[in-house]
């Protein structure tokens, strides 16, 4: 069967798909010798294209950190939240060199309450409208890791949830970064979500 057969004989949507896939791979700088590379390797396509990346640079520091759960009642009283810091790096003996920076932005229908804030946590952003996070810039103290890398800082920030919040646990996110001469290549542990359960009362 001729080329120009077999194209007359393919579905309609057959050759827009190709179409569709080359104009793609077009975008993404991909050529057809890397495609076909790709295909002789274990893992196809995805695994050439992905083999380019390199993994992150190595750092001296591995920070990331957790948030316990606390019950909030909305439109009661504030509650201090502790987060745990922690410095997985094994390379600082005596932990981080220079504070930690502790980005943060509250979950909706929530505030950081004036009264019982920790040193060192200013405001990026602030507001009282429910429906629009505020931003807050924690610093974490330098020595971060220095008793072991299972033993956190414990910093506890307050939080209220307002008037009218829904029955149910709001998340935002949150990041910690190290700084000064203090460095860290893979990130991923150091960003992720964290919660405020907003309940009808405290006792349930």
């Amino acid at each position: 069967m001729t080329d120009a057969v077999r194209d007359e004989r393919e579905p309609a949507a057959t050759k827009a798909g190709a179409v569709v896939r080359r104009s793609v791979l077009r975008a993404a700088g991909i050529g057809a010798a890397a495609v076909g590379l790709g295909a002789a390797l274990p893992g196809g396509p995805a695994a050439a294209v992905g083999r380019r990346a390199g993994a992150p640079p190595a750092g001296s520091a591995n920070l990331y950190y957790t948030a316990r759960q606390v019950a909030l009642v909305p439109g009661g009283s504030a509650a201090s939240v502790p987060f745990e810091f922690y410095n997985g790096a094994a390379t600082l003996p005596g932990g981080t060199a220079d504070p930690a920076v502790f980005t943060f932005s509250t979950p909706f229908y929530t505030r950081v309450p004036a009264a019982g804030r920790p040193h060192g946590l200013t405001a990026l952003y602030e507001n009282d409208d429910p429906a629009v996070p505020s931003v807050y810039q924690l610093a974490v103290p330098r020595s971060l890791g220095a008793s072991g890398r299972g033993t956190p800082a414990t910093i506890g920030i307050p939080f209220a949830v307002q008037s009218g919040a829904p029955r149910e646990l709001t998340q935002a996110s949150a990041m910690i970064v190290p700084t000064g001469t203090d460095t860290q290549g893979d990130y991923s542990t150091a960003h992720h979500r964290f919660g405020v359960l907003s309940v009808a009362d405290v006792g349930v």
